[in-house]
């Protein structure tokens, strides 16, 4: 889909759940679904096939590094190291995953949009528009990963701050997509504008699917120059293992314990930051390259 069609049809779509849920009586769980359905679809399209494509990207842009057998041992190693640190360092980890997400977001994006300097401002700003608005909701879902009451009392004392800072942040960036003329960075904005309307986890899947995955895709189509369908069919036994790790981990984390949506949540996003840190690495790789398209 071209560029300059896809962040319209994303903002539309965030329009018209707002537009539904705020008038249409009744319509919120209607919504919910639909819009909860066509998320899970993306990811399972190029969600998670974009990110399970890294062990040919490694031996696209390397000549004499390890084997294919190699690098995928090296892999899961680094997931389960990744896993089993924060396990053991919740905060940490958490941190970590947030600081380097900002960072692989950012850089995907300005890659794509010819952009050059800010790419960590702007990820970091475009996670704290989704997150701030739903920081209740977001600090629910982290006491499942083992965060102390403590610490999600600090943060709360700071949302406000944050809430201004991020509407600040939001404008700065408006006006210099306006300035530069990049008419998608302004179709992203105005959908990342409706986020406190959307709840969390569909606001998020809105921006990792419709955003930063498609992004994602266009970099690994321009730099290993391959269609959709050849990029797929290379994915497919990689995306079916992310998929059984995610499942196997979930159960891992949940089992015999009472689980709802919020704890069921956290064992998702602990388990995909384990396999997202080790792609953002290769990742980065990948964007230096096509950043010269």
């Amino acid at each position: 889909m071209k560029e300059t069609v896809r962040p319209l049809l994303v903002f539309a779509v965030a329009a018209l759940y707002v537009v539904m849920t705020s008038f249409v009586p009744h319509s919120t769980a209607a919504a919910d679904a639909i819009l909860g359905m066509l998320l899970l679809a993306g990811l399972a399209v190029i969600g998670i096939p974009h990110g399970a494509l890294d062990v040919w990207t490694y031996q696209h842009r390397t000549k004499n590094g390890f084997s294919s057998l190699g690098y995928i041992v090296g892999y899961l190693i680094a997931i389960g190291l990744v896993f089993a640190f924060w396990m053991v360092f919740p905060v940490a980890g958490l941190t970590l995953f947030l600081v380097l997400s900002a960072w692989h977001f950012g850089q995907a994006d300005f890659v794509l949009w010819g952009l050059h300097k800010g790419g960590w401002a702007w990820g970091t700003l475009a996670l704290s528009l989704i997150l701030v608005w739903h920081m209740e909701e977001a600090l629910e879902i982290v006491s499942h990963m083992g965060v102390e009451p403590g610490t999600r009392n600090l943060i709360s004392s700071f949302i406000p701050a944050l809430q201004w800072t991020a509407i600040t942040g939001w404008f700065i960036a408006a006006a210099r997509a306006i300035y530069l003329r990049k008419a998608p960075w302004l179709w992203t904005l105005g959908m990342l504008a409706f986020t406190p309307w959307i709840p969390l986890l569909l606001a998020f899947g809105m921006y990792f699917v419709g955003q930063h995955s498609f992004a994602g895709w266009s970099h690994l189509q321009h730099e290993m120059n391959l269609r959709s369908m050849e990029l797929w069919r290379k994915a497919f036994p990689f995306t079916v293992g992310a998929w059984l790790l995610i499942a196997g981990g979930i159960w891992f984390l949940t089992s015999g314990k009472s689980s709802d949506l919020h704890a069921t949540s956290g064992a998702f996003f602990m388990l995909l930051g384990s396999i997202s840190i080790p792609h953002i690495f290769e990742s980065h790789w990948l964007l230096r390259n096509d950043a010269g398209r």
